[in-house]
């Protein structure tokens, strides 16, 4: 879609501004995750090639009445890591506050993880 239609202005900026204030009060990856998706859910044209019988209003206008469809294509569940630690979180509020948002979810979905020094670990990296 190459703009957004006149009469459903409005309501994009308002189903827009709704996500931004959950993030603000709220945080948390599904409200990112939301954030991020917004534009392909919300301005989503049918995939069919056939000729359009209706305005590009009556398609945008529902998918911005339906916020609850707009979260995810994924479970936000499975995307959050299993556990955070206190250095995950202060590098994850460093990259929020700096405005790097996809370097937060980055850190977020990472499985990389920093072991403790051992003979072990020592052996694995030698090999």
């Amino acid at each position: 879609m190459r703009r957004v239609p006149k009469s459903a202005r409005y309501s994009a900026a308002d189903a827009f501004n709704g996500i931004l204030h959950t993030i603000i009060h709220n945080g948390g990856l599904p409200e990112l995750e939301r954030l991020l998706l917004f534009s392909h859910y919300a301005f989503a044209q049918p995939a069919s090639k056939e000729k359009r019988t209706v305005s590009l209003t009556t398609l945008v206008k529902p998918n911005l009445a339906r916020p609850t469809n707009l979260v995810t294509a994924h479970d936000a569940a499975s995307l959050l890591p299993k556990a955070t630690t206190s250095k995950q979180q202060e590098a994850v509020s460093m990259k929020m506050n700096a405005g790097d948002v996809s370097g937060a979810v980055r850190l977020l979905s990472s499985e990389d993880a920093v072991v403790t020094p051992s003979p072990e670990v020592l052996d694995i990296l030698k090999t």
